[in-house]
């Protein structure tokens, strides 16, 4: 009995420091002024810069086909898509991948609506380590909340389109 007390303890506390490790490793920037994206191609949209978007609220969408947590939460983005589009609400999808014939079969498989750029350097401008991972950017172009799409960008988005 105490040795197995002794193991979750243990596997709770490493649990921890993990979260800890990855909580330091991204930079945080919600109240800063969004950094400008950085996209070498745009596979279903006409080129865009967050420049071009003030006065709209952003969700920064960063991705990959080969993530399984990307796969799960993308009908999730799509679905905010669909609701909020009509609020103004834009959601660009950011991927770092390549292969362009390979992410426009995705995108179209799996019905993606919503602006899908291919960027080297946007990730790291947003601390981002781990995909999928999401920024809400507020219509005076600031960071108003990070983090994975699963876990609060709706409801960050609707307290966001309620102020």
């Amino acid at each position: 009995m105490r040795k197995t007390c002794l193991m979750c303890m243990i596997l709770f506390l490493s649990v921890l420091n993990v979260n800890a490790a990855f909580a330091q490793a991204e930079k945080y920037l919600v109240g800063e002024k969004a950094p400008e994206i950085d996209v070498v191609e745009w596979i279903n949209s006409d080129p865009l810069t967050l420049g071009e978007l003030k006065g709209k609220i952003v969700i920064l969408d960063f991705w990959a086909t080969w993530s399984i947590s990307c796969r799960v939460s993308l009908p999730h983005i799509q679905e905010l898509y669909a609701k909020y589009k009509p609020e103004g609400v834009v959601i660009l999808s950011l991927t770092r991948e390549r292969k362009i014939e390979y992410i426009e079969n995705f995108v179209k498989k799996n019905e993606m609506k919503n602006p899908i750029g291919i960027s080297d350097t946007t990730e790291s401008k947003y601390g981002v380590k781990n995909v999928p991972a999401a920024v809400i950017i507020d219509r005076e172009g600031k960071v108003y909340w990070q983090g994975k799409p699963m876990e609060g960008l709706k409801e960050s988005l609707e307290r966001l389109l309620e102020n």
